[in-house]
C-alpha cells in the first residue's frame, strides 16, 4: 500500500482529520493518503471481479470494494473543494464518522481468500456495506445513483454478465447433479 504500514497510515490520516476538525484547516496530505486507500480498494475490486471463485462468494467482496472506492472518491473531492465550498471542518467531521467502517471492511477484505468465503461471511459483509452506504448517503459521501451507473462500462458489464451467466449455469448443473 505504502512505505508505511497500513496502521501507521490509518493513524496519521485520522490524526490529520482530527487536526482539521479542531483548526478548520485541511492538511493537503489528507487527499494523498485517502488516494492510497482508494487505489488499494481499486485493486481489491479488480481482484474480486477477476479472481472470485464463484458469484456467491465474490459478489459481496467486489460490492464492498466498489462502494469503498466510490465513498473515498467523493470524500477526496469534498476535501479538495472544502475551502471553496466552505466545508471546513464539516468534511473532516463527516470523514471521521465514515472512515472506521471503511477501515473495518479493508481489514476483512485484506484477510480473506477466495476459498474462505461462505454465505455467512458474504451476508456479514453485505450488511456492513448497507450500513456504510446509509451512513455515507446521509453525509453526502455517496455518489448519486446516476453517477454510480455512469461508472459502469459497457464492456465490463458484458464481461460481468457473461461470468454471471456461467456461474448461474454452473450452479444449476451442480444442483441437478445433487438431486
Amino acid at each position: 500500500m505504502s512505505k508505511r504500514t497500513p496502521s501507521e497510515l490509518t493513524e496519521k490520516l485520522l490524526m490529520n482529520m482530527v487536526k482539521a476538525e479542531e483548526t478548520g484547516q485541511i492538511d493537503p496530505s489528507i487527499c494523498k493518503e485517502l488516494s492510497i486507500f482508494h487505489s488499494h480498494f481499486e485493486k481489491l475490486k479488480d481482484f474480486w471481479l477477476k479472481e472470485g471463485r464463484d458469484l456467491k462468494s465474490s459478489f459481496a467482496l467486489f460490492h464492498a470494494s466498489k462502494n469503498c472506492c466510490n465513498i473515498l472518491g467523493i470524500m477526496i473531492k469534498r476535501f479538495k473543494n472544502a475551502h471553496e465550498e466552505n466545508q471546513n471542518p464539516a468534511v473532516a467531521i463527516d470523514a471521521i464518522s465514515v472512515l472506521p467502517s471503511i477501515f473495518e471492511l479493508k481489514d476483512i477484505l485484506d484477510n480473506l481468500k477466495p476459498d474462505e468465503v461462505d454465505r455467512s461471511i458474504s451476508y456479514n459483509i453485505l450488511d456492513r456495506v448497507r450500513d456504510l452506504r446509509i451512513h455515507a448517503r446521509r453525509l453526502q459521501m455517496l455518489p448519486s445513483e446516476e453517477e454510480e451507473v455512469k461508472k459502469i462500462s459497457l464492456k465490463k458489464s458484458k464481461n460481468g454478465f457473461e461470468a454471471f451467466s456461467k456461474n448461474v449455469l454452473g450452479m444449476y448443473f451442480e444442483e441437478q447433479g445433487s438431486s
